[in-house]
């Protein structure tokens, strides 16, 4: 199950979406505790690929603030066979007892999860990254 809700940390402005590094993990179907960890060292297992979220803003109108990023962030190739399931939004300080587990999403967020890998390179086209206080969550489209 995506877990939406983002830590008020990130929209309260302890955590700053344009200036802080940003990743997602793509994880395979392993991956199961999300709602327990909260650091990146708390994950055992699951992750298949990282990617830093490049191009970050933040833009507005009358009933939703989005958090903006590039729009196609390349996991590259992952081994044929393996499933993989949801995405984890990561506030990265380069350090994983740090690095602070933002979101989870999974299928009905991420168009294409699950999604059994190839062996080819794996993409997600990201449209309207984040819709916060229409409680959208993020949504996402695996591509290969």
């Amino acid at each position: 199950m995506s877990k939406l809700l983002f830590n008020t940390d990130l929209l309260n402005g302890t955590f700053d979406w344009v200036n802080d590094d940003y990743s997602l993990l793509i994880m395979d179907d392993t991956y199961v505790d999300f709602n327990s960890d909260t650091y990146v060292s708390d994950i055992v297992g699951g992750t298949q690929g990282t990617v830093a979220l490049t191009n970050k803003a933040v833009e507005s109108d009358a009933s939703n603030v989005y958090l903006i990023a590039d729009l196609t962030p390349t996991f590259g190739v992952i081994s044929g066979g393996i499933e993989l399931d949801s995405v984890l939004l990561v506030r990265d300080t380069g350090v994983d007892t740090t690095s602070y587990l933002v979101s989870n999403l999974s299928a009905g967020n991420v168009t294409g999860l699950p999604y059994t890998t190839t062996g080819v390179e794996v993409d997600l086209e990201l449209s309207t990254f984040v819709g916060i206080t229409a409680g959208r969550g993020i949504v996402m489209e695996i591509s290969t």
